[in-house]
């Protein structure tokens, strides 16, 4: 027969036992195998649980080592989110200019446009150029248009006008009246006379430095050179050269006065127009033999012609005007009277009185390249450089020979007053 205390330890078994049962109801997890690199695993044996008739509480296991972690399962799909809104950024600093690039290929020329109207030309103007010739026996000067080739009037002037010259920068005709002991101003645009200036012998001989303005006058019957202001038209200096220092003829670039004395062996004078004084002389062959001959300066290649007819010389002396020698001598035609130059085409040229020709020279070689035949006893002599023509005046036959200087040939003669013996251009832009 059971005791209350046997009793009592039956039922807190059967309590343990039914409590028990119900663990034993629960799933256990599942453990993974583990892999076949970690070898083969130990098994723990099942400890036998004590009789439920015994009266000993039974207890819990010790916990098991933990087991490995499973194989890492597959990626999930990837999710789709809602795209954010745009931001709006400052706009940021304008970068540098970039390098210009290469020119395009030219474009094909456009269709010609119509012809417009013929418009109107304009009326031709011609240049202001005008001739002078000294009559000498007429006592006038007759004046011709050197676009037309025509006379177009007659100035009266002093007694036996012998020499002009033409001031293009002033528009002033000088002119020496050798009978007179005079000269007359006279504007060349008018035709009229401006003034007269008293000189102290019989003026023969006329050159004028445009540059510094200022008139050189050489006398038949003195041995000095006068020297004329052109502003005061005065004589502002007297300089003493040799025996009638008709030869006359100035260098405006250079400033010099070439002077040749009448008479055989007389030498060339050279005079500084700066201070009015000889400072160089020149031998020049047998001279001049009478006082209506005049040399010839080229300003651009600095070289002077001088006429010698003494004797049977009849050649043309050629000085270098850097060391004032002389340079050669040219032979020309009978008694040559006058020099002309033209410095554009390096030409000069020489009236040749006793075989009434025309010597053409050519400054480079220094050689007669043609002749040209002119009326009878030429003297006076000039040329129009721009148009590259030469005027002669024959004082013999009273008429002036034009010659063309492209081809050496004579292309007018215009009759003019007696005994014409100077010529002087003026040719200038209205």
């Amino acid at each position: 027969m059971l005791t209350n205390t046997n009793r009592k330890k039956r039922d807190d078994i059967v309590a343990i036992r039914a409590k028990n049962k119900l663990k034993r109801k629960r799933p256990l997890p599942k453990l993974a195998k583990p892999p076949k690199s970690l070898g083969k695993v130990r098994k723990f044996k099942k400890k036998k649980r004590p009789c439920c008739c015994k009266p000993v509480k039974c207890r819990r296991g010790p916990r098991g080592p933990r087991g490995f972690r499973g194989p890492i399962g597959a990626t999930g799909a990837t999710g789709i989110g809602v795209t954010g809104a745009t931001g709006i950024g400052l706009t940021g600093a304008t970068g540098a200019t970039g390098p210009i690039g290469a020119t395009g290929a030219t474009g094909a020329t456009g269709l010609t446009g119509p012809t417009g109207a013929t418009g109107v030309l304009p009326p031709v103007v011609l240049p202001f150029n005008r001739i002078f010739i000294a009559n000498t026996d007429d006592n006038t000067v007759s004046v011709l248009d050197g676009n037309s080739n025509s006379a177009i009037a007659t100035i009266p002037v002093g007694f036996a006008p012998s020499s002009l010259a033409a001031d293009s920068n002033r528009n002033l005709l000088y002119v020496s009246n050798e009978g007179g002991n005079n000269l007359y101003v006279i504007d060349a645009i008018t035709n009229s006379l401006l003034t007269i200036i008293p000189v102290p012998g019989a003026p023969s001989e006329l050159s004028l430095n445009p540059l510094t303005n200022e008139l050189y006058v050489g006398y038949s019957n003195s041995n000095n050179l006068s020297v004329i202001d052109g502003i005061s038209r005065t004589i502002t200096r007297t300089i003493p050269v040799g025996f009638i220092p008709t030869n006359l003829d100035v260098n405006p670039t250079t400033n010099l006065v070439y002077s040749n004395a009448q008479g055989a062996g007389n030498p060339i004078s050279v005079i500084s127009g700066t201070s009015g004084s000889v400072i160089a002389t020149i031998p020049a062959g047998q001279g001049q033999e009478e006082g209506f001959m005049r040399s010839g300066v080229n300003p651009v290649t600095n070289l002077i012609y001088i006429p010698n007819v003494g004797g049977a010389l009849n050649q043309l002396a050629v000085i270098d005007g850097v060391n004032n020698s002389l340079l050669t001598s040219v032979p020309v035609g009978i008694s040559p009277a006058r020099v002309a130059t033209n410095s554009q085409i390096n030409r000069a040229y020489v009236t040749n009185e006793g075989s009434s020709n025309l010597s053409v020279i050519d400054g480079v070689s220094n050689t007669v390249i043609a002749t040209v035949n002119v009326g009878t006893a030429p003297r006076g002599i000039d040329v129009n450089p721009t148009r590259n023509t030469i005027y002669v005046a024959n004082s013999t036959t009273n008429n002036l020979s034009i010659i063309d200087g492209g081809s050496n040939t004579v292309i007018a003669t215009v009759s003019v007053g007696r005994r014409p013996r100077s010529v002087a251009v003026l040719a200038l832009q209205r």
